[in-house]
């Protein structure tokens, strides 16, 4: 159904442990990215918008002392077609429900999957593992004082 409204989007992350105890992404969608090949649609289709999508990850130590953790997100997404009030929440109840469920289940089940390799090899993964550790470590202390 979606095949070609997918849209290419542009998303940063922010780093706010320190200062919030989360992490916020951003981003939005762009008709053209210098230096990105976005390939052209069929005749007669469109790709819907991303006006603004938003998520507050944020760590959460749990009573056993491992990290969890909270996202909530917040999407304004221009589908370029009407829908009816009661289709258009049901679309978005259901397509949040599969985002999560996709998202769990892959942050769940790495085992032998190239985003493991990647995790494994670049740094950038590296200095995350350590900036959660060390925030682990610090609500650890916090609790331990309480």
């Amino acid at each position: 159904m979606f095949v070609h409204k997918l849209k290419v989007v542009q998303v940063r992350a922010y780093d706010l442990l320190h200062e919030y105890d989360e992490i916020l992404i951003w981003g939005q969608s762009f008709e053209q990215i210098e230096g990105v090949d976005i390939p052209g649609l069929p005749k007669g289709t469109l790709r819907m918008e991303v006006k603004m999508a938003e998520a507050v990850i944020k760590p959460k130590l749990m009573n056993d002392g491992t990290l969890g953790t909270e996202v909530i997100s917040v999407f304004n997404i221009d589908f370029k077609t009407f829908l009816p009030k009661k289709i258009l929440n049901w679309v978005t109840r259901t397509f949040a429900f599969y985002a999560c469920k996709m998202i769990r289940d892959r942050t769940e089940n790495l085992e032998g999957t190239t985003h493991q390799q990647r995790i494994k090899e670049k740094d950038i993964y590296k200095e995350w593992t350590q900036t959660f550790t060390e925030w682990r470590m610090r609500k650890l202390a916090q609790k331990a004082k309480h």
